[in-house]
């Protein structure tokens, strides 16, 4: 029995070049007895993803980048590791297999707490992680990134298994929790979780969680993308019409002025 939180590494990343290799003493192999594996890869996401700025001097460029994914919880607002949570963002994270008839010989049950959409893949050899990197875009379905463990309801409560693995641990950084203050609500409610106390669940965040638009197709992307700009130019060009006819109205006004004595 026991409860534990693993913020697992996989994959380390190089500081001198925008590439990684495996961490050969992520603690991942411990969790394998349990039916969890902690892959050697690293996942990406071409449609839910953060946007980063790089670039020098007086040129910078913001683009997306499949690498920090923006992860969508799976248990629903009924969880209370996710109650509050639609997202979160998982900088350079690998994903996670479950041995399920493993699992089940242990007596757990276990449940991804987070997934990529469908549009997610994974990097496995040649990382390669620079901002102008083009991830293939072949193979791409739902990765599991996070998920609990916990003992079967038959057993004592004095007996109790509560586990959550994540396949990253960046995300509570200073970095990463800042500018996505949902990654910090998620902590604290993965801590009150696997100590049964409500106390840091309950407590609010000082910044609103960032919603994010998913799309389902290319299509879609073009009509958002392309209606925005067609309602902004009819805005403008309506003001513009407006203000003319309504200046041609004032000069038809004759203007005179009478002095009283």
């Amino acid at each position: 029995g026991g409860s534990a939180l693993f913020l697992i590494d996989s994959i380390l990343l190089n500081p001198q070049a925008p590439n990684a290799y495996p961490n050969e003493t992520s603690f991942s192999d411990f969790l394998q007895e349990y039916g969890i594996t902690v892959q050697p890869d690293i996942v990406y996401d071409l449609r839910s993803n953060e946007k980063i700025r790089f670039g020098g001097g007086f040129i910078k460029y913001i683009l997306p980048y499949p690498f920090w994914a923006r992860v969508v919880a799976t248990l629903g607002t009924t969880s209370p590791i996710t109650s509050r949570i639609e997202s979160i963002v998982l900088p350079w994270a690998s994903t996670i297999t479950l041995d399920k008839a493993k699992i089940q010989k242990k007596g757990l049950i276990a449940q991804p707490i987070f997934t990529t959409t469908k549009f997610g893949g994974r990097q496995t050899e040649n990382f390669s992680l620079s901002p102008d990197t083009q991830p293939s875009s072949e193979n791409l379905e739902k990765q599991i990134v996070a998920v609990s463990l916990m003992s079967e309801e038959t057993k004592p409560a004095a007996k109790t298994t509560r586990m959550i693995i994540v396949g990253d641990s960046d995300f509570l950084s200073d970095q990463f929790s800042k500018g996505s203050p949902e990654n910090l609500a998620f902590g604290m409610q993965a801590l009150s979780w696997l100590s049964q106390e409500e106390s840091l669940a309950s407590i609010g965040l000082k910044q609103k969680a960032k919603r994010q638009l998913f799309f389902k197709n290319e299509t879609q992307i073009g009509l958002v993308k392309y209606g925005n700009m067609s309602l902004i130019f009819i805005a403008l060009s309506g003001l513009g019409i407006f203000r003319l006819m309504r200046r041609k109205k004032l000069r038809k006004f004759i203007y005179s002025s009478r002095t009283r004595i």
